[in-house]
């Protein structure tokens, strides 16, 4: 897939900053986009948010569809290792992580 444009709320995108995107090699009209933003001024945590994308058409743009979710890392360094990663995890990996996440927090 050489070009791929993204329809996104500019609201989204002056608080978050685009990180990655992974479209389905088995559903092509799917895919899932991660944006970050920094917890707070005052730390180092990462938040990284996983919207699902999707799309009616071939010629249109990638929509975010819903929210899947979000995952609280301790730095920019955790958070650049869960982005690089993100691609090769199973489903049980990603929903083991958010739990985790949920109950550190």
């Amino acid at each position: 897939m050489s070009n791929v444009s993204f329809i996104i709320d500019n609201d989204l995108l002056e608080s978050m900053q685009f990180e990655s995107f992974l479209i389905s090699p088995h559903l092509p009209n799917t895919g899932v986009f991660l944006m970050s933003e920094n917890s707070s001024p005052f730390s180092e945590a990462v938040t990284i948010k996983m919207y699902r994308l999707g799309r009616t058409h071939e010629e249109e743009g990638f929509q975010m569809k819903d929210d899947m979710g979000s995952i609280l890392l301790s730095s920019s360094v955790d958070a650049k290792l869960f982005i690089e990663e993100f691609p090769h995890m199973s489903a049980i990996e990603l929903l083991l992580l958010q739990q985790l996440d949920t109950m550190i927090q």
